[in-house]
């Protein structure tokens, strides 16, 4: 999330948990803790907030439905926090979906490990699709690469900004870019979870946790964006960050497809730049060239 998006998210699970707590807040007060403006908080309030049931007394006092006070948990407030700061990840997010979320009825179809963002709006069908069949542990079929696959979906995944389908395939655990797939359908098969899986998405950094050879990537980073880096940034396959003399970061990973951390890289350009493998540094610099021309 960039500084202003982290700002919000905390701001509103700060109110939530007021809310949740507290008999009724007070706009002022508000403004006057959160250095922002009134009317930046009653926008907090009557719409960020709108689906519990915000009312107010006129007098810029405000308090949460009943319903909802006292049982949030800790939980529910961070969740909803993040949906507040990065609703872009998701298609069409609406109050209807952070109700699933707040409900936990969606809360193991989802795992978001990114401060950036990739839009999904043109991949709304296949995420809706993907959520179901994962909640209902359906097989689905896809097709990916010009290549059809039948596979049992465990987890939507969204590291460094780009979303992923964690897939066992074949008896082999693979991740698919959510963005490349295509004709895909909900079978009426089901599969039984392994947990074992379930335990290796849940702790691995890394998007690619197959059984594919992995390949080293190394690549720079400027002096002048090493502080936001250190503090904001990990990324996929990292297992080294190297301080060099002149301020910048050698940054080492290990990665399964070159093509994935391509598109990072391309993300943070002027910023990151590739130093080995020289075909991938090449690639980029080609792309780089041709796109100025245009």
């Amino acid at each position: 999330m960039s500084e202003n998006e982290v700002k919000l998210a905390e701001r509103i699970a700060n109110i939530l948990y007021q809310l949740n707590s507290n008999t009724s807040v007070n706009v002022r007060a508000l403004a006057d803790e959160f250095n922002v403006s009134t009317k930046t908080i009653q926008t907090d309030l009557n719409k960020r907030l709108s689906i519990f049931g915000i009312e107010d007394d006129g007098k810029g006092n405000y308090w949460m439905d009943r319903r909802y006070q006292g049982i949030l948990t800790m939980s529910d407030l961070k969740n909803f926090a993040v949906l507040s700061g990065v609703s872009e990840i998701f298609p069409d997010i609406d109050d209807y979906f952070i109700q699933d979320i707040l409900e936990h009825k969606f809360k193991d179809s989802f795992l978001i490990k990114s401060p950036f963002k990739e839009s999904t709006k043109d991949k709304r069908h296949e995420f809706n699709i993907i959520s179901e069949a994962i909640e209902k542990h359906n097989h689905i079929r896809i097709s990916y690469n010009d290549k059809r696959y039948t596979v049992e979906p465990y987890k939507l995944f969204n590291i460094s900004g780009l979303w992923y389908v964690c897939c066992v395939d074949e008896g082999k655990l693979k991740t698919f870019r959510l963005i490349k797939i295509f004709k895909i359908n909900q079978l009426g098969t089901t599969f039984i979870p392994d947990n074992s899986i379930l335990e290796i998405i849940e702790n691995s950094d890394s998007i690619w946790m197959g059984n594919n050879e992995d390949t080293t990537v190394k690549l720079r980073v400027v002096p002048e964006f090493c502080e936001y880096f250190l503090e904001r940034i990990i990324l996929p396959g990292q297992v080294e960050v190297i301080k060099e003399e002149d301020g910048s970061l050698t940054v080492i990973l290990n990665v399964s497809f070159i093509d994935e951390i391509q598109a990072l890289v391309k993300y943070w350009i002027p910023r990151l730049e590739v130093i080995e493998p020289l075909l991938l540094k090449e690639s980029i610099d080609n792309e780089l060239s041709l796109y100025l021309t245009k």
